[in-house]
């Protein structure tokens, strides 16, 4: 699989990426020692629960099946 890049045609002082979910940190967290990025993270990853995976694979047929 072929990739490209192209890169910016000028200057970009101090521009990073910009993330595609923005998890803000209180300090309340900080203090308590919880990581709210790791646990958002965690969420996103967990997998979905059976009965939205079993609608799913209701309407695609029988060949995704447990």
């Amino acid at each position: 699989m072929p990739l490209l890049y192209q890169a910016p045609t000028t200057a970009q002082p101090d521009q990073g990426v910009r993330p595609d979910h923005e998890i803000r940190c209180h300090r309340q967290a900080i203090a308590d020692g919880t990581d709210e990025v790791l646990q958002y993270a965690v969420q996103a990853l967990a997998p979905a629960p059976a009965a939205k995976t079993d609608a799913v694979n209701a309407q695609m047929g029988a060949g995704f099946r447990r």
